[in-house]
Formats: structure tokens, sequence, C-alpha cells
């Protein structure tokens, strides 16, 4: 297609897709990691730039932040997914049941280590299989009964919440395996955690998507214009069913991670991690209307957001109720700031 060709690379000969840019977008975000690390350098010194501190926010920004790929490809196609934090703490919870049920240290000490990992990736696979029918539900509200992203998603955030609730009574289901827990607090080179081990390879599958395949550069074009894509050929329902079952898997996997590294998954888990997910998208540069974003762009603003996190934590007089106040003046900032380095374009 002529015009899913056109798509695939901006006016400077980049793809949309790619992680390294050198646009304004990318700019401010690194302007703002730098000032954030030189601010926090001065006010805390000694304390901020550490080994220590560092894999502190290696360990808990790759929730939010798969989540939040996740959320970029919703809002590509011109929509959004507010069940993501829902999907994944379901996820948890029935992963979480079936490890309990499966006595995986009891397996692996009667029919060895094999026969008990074996069964784990099972149990995982399944939990990333949750996560692609949630989101395909999802698509199916959005193009069979033609239910407004917004809507839908919020029916079915309250659905697979609820869903939680019932199979736990409110209650955490906690008691995980040895081997994961160990899983989940496993370092390589006793330095990098798993977690952003994982958080980098699923950036870069992603990437790789987005850059490469035609489905990453169709989604462009689609969430630019869905009538011109439909007119020119495009399928409208398999373009949402991949890319909302997409953002069920990434959140599907950050559900996953959440259990192993909290040994334990409750249905109201992240409630913090919604409002976070989009505020990343749009600072990360996705337009909400749709037909713009960078897996680099989100990927630094995860990590952007959750210097400012533990910026804040160091200060032990300041409220974490301020946390909320902070995300709304920086979401309106960044919407602001997108007006005016987007030409004052409607």
């Amino acid at each position: 297609m002529k015009a899913s060709g056109m798509m695939g690379k901006n006016k400077k000969g980049r793809a949309p897709g790619s992680i390294v840019t050198a646009d304004p977008i990318f700019l401010r975000l690194m302007g703002i990691i730098c000032v954030i690390v030189v601010l926090m350098s001065i006010l805390r010194p000694g304390r901020f730039l550490t080994v220590r501190m560092f894999s502190s926010m290696a360990v808990q920004f790759p929730e939010y932040g798969l989540m939040a790929m996740g959320q970029m490809l919703a809002m590509i196609t011109g929509g959004i997914d507010l069940s993501c934090v829902s999907i994944a703490n379901l996820t948890g919870i029935l992963c979480a049941m079936l490890l309990q049920s499966a006595e995986l240290d009891v397996i692996a000490s009667e029919y060895g280590f094999i026969a008990s990992t074996l069964l784990l990736l099972l149990i995982l696979a399944m939990g990333l299989c949750v996560g692609l029918m949630c989101g395909a539900l999802n698509a199916l509200f959005i193009h069979k009964f033609y239910i407004p992203p917004i809507m839908a998603t919020i029916g079915t955030m309250a659905l697979y919440k609820g869903i939680g609730l019932v199979l736990t009574g409110g209650k955490a289901q906690s008691g995980m395996p040895s081997s994961v827990i160990s899983l989940g607090h496993y370092k390589f080179l006793k330095v990098i955690p798993i977690q952003v081990i994982i958080f980098i390879a699923m950036a870069l599958i992603l990437s790789f998507v987005m850059h490469k395949t035609a489905y990453g550069i169709n989604i462009y074009l689609f969430g630019s214009n869905e009538r011109g894509a439909v007119y020119a050929g495009m399928n409208r329902g398999t373009m949402l069913f991949k890319s909302y079952m997409l953002s069920g898997l990434f959140s599907a996997v950050a559900g996953l991670i959440m259990l192993a590294t909290l040994n334990s998954a409750k249905a109201d888990y992240g409630s913090s991690y919604l409002m976070l997910t989009i505020l990343i998208c749009v600072l990360g540069g996705v337009n909400p209307s749709g037909g713009t974003g960078k897996t680099g762009g989100v990927v630094l603003a995860a990590i952007s957001m959750q210097l400012i996190a533990s910026g804040m934590n160091m200060f032990g007089n300041l409220s974490v109720f301020y946390r909320n106040l902070v995300w709304g003046i920086v979401l309106i900032a960044v919407m602001v700031s997108n007006y005016y380095l987007n030409g004052r374009k409607d």
C-alpha cells in the first residue's frame, strides 16, 4: 500500500516506531531526565546517585512501563485502554491461584526441577493467554458494537476487576512457590533486576514490530485517518483486535512481574498506574487522537516518571497524596507543551 509506505517514515526519514530519535519530544524527555538527576543529586547528595537507588527504581517502573507500551498501541489507533491495570491484576490472581494449587515445591521434590519448571512455564503461558483474551474482548466491543473505546474499556475495567474480587473475596493471594519468589528477586550479575531485563526485551520487540512489520507501519495510517485506511483496503477489525490483544498481552506481562515481585496478587493493586500509563504515553509523544507515538518516547517517559517518584520519596515530610497532584500538573503541562510543539495544529 503506497500510503502505508509513506507512513513508515517521518519527514526526516526516521521510522515512527524506532527507539532513538532526535525530535523535540526526545529532547524534552532527555532534558527532564537530566534536570531531575542534577536537582536530586544536589538536594540529596550521596543518596540519589547510588547503585541501590537505581536498582530499586529498575524493579518498580517496568510494571507500569509495560502497561504504558500497551496503552500506546491502543492510543495510536485513536482509542484508549482503561482496563490495563485490571487485566494485569486479573492475570496475577489467576496465575497465583494456579500456582498455589499446583504445589510446585512438592512437584520439584518428587518429580524434579525440570517437571516443576515446565509446569511453571505452562501457568505463565496461561497468564499471557488471559491478557490476550481480555484484549480481544475489548476489541470485540469496540469493533462489533461500535462502542467508543473509552466506554468499552471502562466497562471491561469494572468487569475484570469484579471477576478478581469474586475469585478472591477482596483478599490478596499470597504465598507463592519458592521458584516464583526466586524468579522475582533474580538479578543479572547481582545488579540488574530481571524486571528491567524483561522490560528492555519487550521494548525492543515492540520497536521491531512498529518499525519492521506491516502492522506496525499500517497502525499509524489507521490512527491518523481510520476511514481513509478502511477505504484503502485496511481491515478495521484486524487492526483493532491486533492492537488491543497486544495491549492486553503487555498488561499480562506486567501482572506476572507484579506477582513475582510482590509475592502476591490482589484486584486493586496498582490503582494509580492507570493515570501513569496515560501520562507516560502523552509525555512520550503519543497523540491521544491517534496516529503518532514512539516506543522510545514511552520508555524514556516511564524512566522520567520513576525518577520523579523516587525523588519525591526521598522527602520524608512530603505526603504521598501530593503524587497525584504532581501527575495531574505534569499531564496538563505536557499536553500544553505538545500543542506548541505540534505547531498549534488541531
